[in-house]
């Protein structure tokens, strides 16, 4: 349970700290955007100023310092939501700790002045091991106390210690990687042949496809350039979203308006706007995949095409191992992904294909003057051959890169949006994500979905610490 300081407050004065250099001034923003704004994680709706002030305010912000900032954020709502950080910071949770610590010294002192020659040996040797464990685990809660962001921000001892605090504000506090999944890699397994009539072969079955999916799953560092990419793309958006009515436009977009911004909305819209989420992702999945193996990036591309496969292949991750932060969106998906890859396992076995590049070409190899549903059937979910078409498409446009970016970029923001508020927070428990991180820049940018129309009742008003 969140401490009951962790209230959502819709309307509240800025007192915003001074706008000094580095990472320390940095912490403060992060630290005065909590207090502002913890009302995102419990599903808060906010007033047009408010939104207002957030959007002007990392609208002026480098990429490298938003990115910070938000990361610090999250660290701080981490540590209120999920550990006692907050509660050891005030009076009561030091008095304990002092306590706590007491106890354990009298304690073993006065078992050390105590008389043990009636005592057995090894209960001795216990009851020390025992005492010295107690204390390690207390030097070290104390050290990692010492070392968060809210020691820094409960008694502001920037100054103390310089090089201490320094490394306490400069700290990573993501491990700044991405989980990936393909959905080509995973179908190259071939599975063994079982006999469906003998018991258990289901579940066996089934087993083994999640260990397969386990096993094709990666993690990768996130590069600078993917954060900055994405933050400057939602920078653009949110210059174009000066109210809130035309910024739910924006986050309702899967693509379309990246479509109709490069003029080729009529040619791609069916891969889009006019199917289901779920399909268009593993859709736009697979073409990806196909349009990296086989179309020659220039230098000015490549890390584009980088970007689009990164995103890509995190996007079905999600899908795939965390459910809870895409079922909003994509809904039933399962079995648009199983008819898929047995689609694409028959192909590739049929060609004894085992290698990726090789099994890109196969697909692109394939006759797309058919419609599909004559090459896979009308009860089939595959998106395959629509991949296969999609990719074609894709490759005979001049930048393909260019367009594929931004429509990933949406993508990904309709999931971030889309998402419960109170999943996200739920997550932080098990390490940040980077759709995470989107979530929450879309909502300092005035994106997100929990803005509303109506102004505040109360004055609003920006005060400035000197």
């Amino acid at each position: 349970m969140p401490p009951k300081k962790f209230k959502a407050s819709s309307e509240c004065d800025h007192h915003l700290p001074n706008e000094e250099e580095g990472d320390k001034s940095l912490l403060k923003f992060a630290h005065f955007f909590f207090r502002s704004f913890k009302g995102f994680m419990g599903g808060t709706s906010f007033s047009p100023e408010q939104r207002q002030f957030t959007r002007h305010f990392f609208l002026r912000k480098s990429a490298h310092d938003a990115f910070k900032i938000l990361e610090m954020e999250l660290s701080i709502i981490h540590d209120a939501l999920h550990t006692k950080a907050v509660a050891a910071q005030r009076k009561i949770g030091s008095i304990l700790r002092v306590f706590s610590a007491s106890s354990i010294l009298v304690a073993s002192l006065l078992f050390f002045l105590h008389d043990k020659r009636w005592f057995l040996k090894i209960d001795v040797i216990i009851t020390y091991v025992l005492i010295f464990g107690a204390i390690v685990l207390e030097i070290l809660s104390l050290l990692m106390l010492r070392s968060s962001d809210w020691y820094l921000i409960a008694y502001k001892q920037y100054n103390w210690a310089k090089c201490i605090a320094a490394a306490i504000v400069n700290k990573r506090r993501w491990s700044e990687s991405v989980s990936k999944f393909n959905i080509i890699s995973y179908s190259l397994h071939k599975n063994p042949t079982v006999n469906s009539k003998l018991p258990g072969a289901q579940q066996f079955m089934g087993n083994l496809s999640f260990f397969r999916v386990i096993q094709t799953t990666t993690s990768d560092s996130a590069p600078k350039s993917v954060r900055y990419k994405i933050f400057e793309e939602l920078k653009m958006k949110s210059e174009k979203a000066e109210n809130v009515e035309t910024a739910t436009k924006i986050c309702s977009q899967r693509g379309d308006w990246a479509l109709m911004q490069s003029c080729c909305y009529r040619q791609f819209k069916w891969s889009l706007g006019e199917i289901e989420y779920r399909k268009s992702l593993v859709l736009w999945h697979i073409a990806t995949d196909l349009c990296f193996y086989s179309c020659r990036s220039s230098r000015d591309y490549y890390d584009l095409s980088e970007f689009c496969k990164t995103i890509s292949d995190y996007m079905l991750y999600l899908l795939m191992m965390k459910p809870t932060m895409t079922v909003p969106v994509a809904g039933c998906w399962l079995q648009v992904f199983w008819d898929t890859s047995v689609e694409a396992k028959r192909l590739f076995h049929k060609r004894s294909i085992r290698d990726h590049r090789e099994a890109c070409k196969a697909i692109l190899s394939v006759d797309t003057e058919f419609e599909p549903v004559v090459l896979k059937g009308d009860a089939s979910e595959s998106v395959l051959f629509d991949a296969c078409r999609l990719a074609k498409q894709l490759m005979e446009k001049k930048e393909p890169w260019k367009l594929m970016s931004k429509v990933w970029i949406e993508l990904l923001g309709y999931a971030a949006v889309n998402c419960e508020a109170n999943v996200h927070a739920q997550q932080l428990s098990q390490g940040e994500e980077l759709l995470t991180f989107v979530w929450l820049m879309m909502n300092h940018l005035g994106l997100g979905m929990q803005f509303r129309d109506e102004p505040a009742r109360t004055r609003y008003k920006v005060v400035v610490k000197k």
